[in-house]
């Protein structure tokens, strides 16, 4: 049986990085007597940080800078914690999926979503379906997709995310109609 130990991000400042992880989002840092290696830990959720000084930058391989989704009770409580210790989030947004989420960008450009449950049930659209608050699930982004993971270890797409690339073409094709 497989169980769920840790997200594995590669960064350029490990203690650096430890430092913001313990100060900014409130994780608990462990290993650090490990060469290369910093365990970063909060309400059960772990993160290995990884020391790779000559990693790509997390903004050089979008749409692989999402590294997780993390479900929370009270989302305007976390998201208070996080900017009244400096973080970097975006505003609150209700998806058509069920869920109310912000991302926090992280000191090495790792995105990370935090998501609320705001409604239950099945929710179809064209091209999304989802299941949220059936007991405890663990959601995170793939690719161009949010997947949903059960207990049991069944994993499927709950929704198709809008291309970075697409939104800002239309973002620069809007902005130079109207100058």
């Amino acid at each position: 049986m497989l169980r769920a130990f840790a997200f594995v991000l590669a960064v350029t400042d490990l203690d650096r990085s430890a430092a913001y992880y313990r100060d900014v989002l409130g994780f608990r840092i462990g290993w650090e007597d490990a060469a290369g290696w910093r365990l970063a830990e909060r309400d059960g959720v772990r993160l290995m940080l990884g020391h790779c000084p000559d990693n790509i930058p997390a903004t050089e391989i979008f749409p692989h800078d999402w590294f997780g989704y993390l479900e929370t009770d009270d989302l305007d409580a976390l998201r208070a914690e996080f900017l009244g210790r400096g973080a970097q989030c975006s505003e609150p947004r209700d998806q058509s999926y069920g869920m109310r989420e912000i991302i926090v960008t992280t000191i090495d450009d790792h995105r990370i979503v935090r998501g609320e449950v705001r409604r239950a049930g099945l929710i179809r659209g064209s091209s999304r379906q989802a299941i949220v608050n059936q007991g405890r699930a663990i959601h995170f982004r793939w690719r161009s997709c949010i997947m949903r993971g059960t207990a049991r270890g069944a994993w499927s797409r709950i929704s198709r995310l809008p291309s970075r690339s697409t939104s800002g073409r239309r973002r620069a094709a809007s902005g130079a109609a109207s100058s």
